[in-house]
């Protein structure tokens, strides 16, 4: 299911710490069965799954 992630502009919401949503977006490159590797602007994201809350394509 998550490789058909692979390639495409998703944002990850891993839920909300301290009042503040936390999420990221970005191009995923890579996922196994418990991490998924998201490409940002800025930096290389490596995503517990088991934190993630949501992921949904980016328009």
């Amino acid at each position: 299911m998550l490789t058909e992630l692979h390639g495409k502009d998703v944002v990850v919401h891993l839920g909300i710490f301290a009042g503040l949503t936390d999420s990221v977006k970005g191009k995923v490159v890579a996922t196994n069965d418990h991490w998924i590797q998201v490409k940002t602007k800025k930096q290389l994201e490596f995503i517990f799954l088991a934190s993630v809350k949501r992921i949904t394509l980016a328009g």
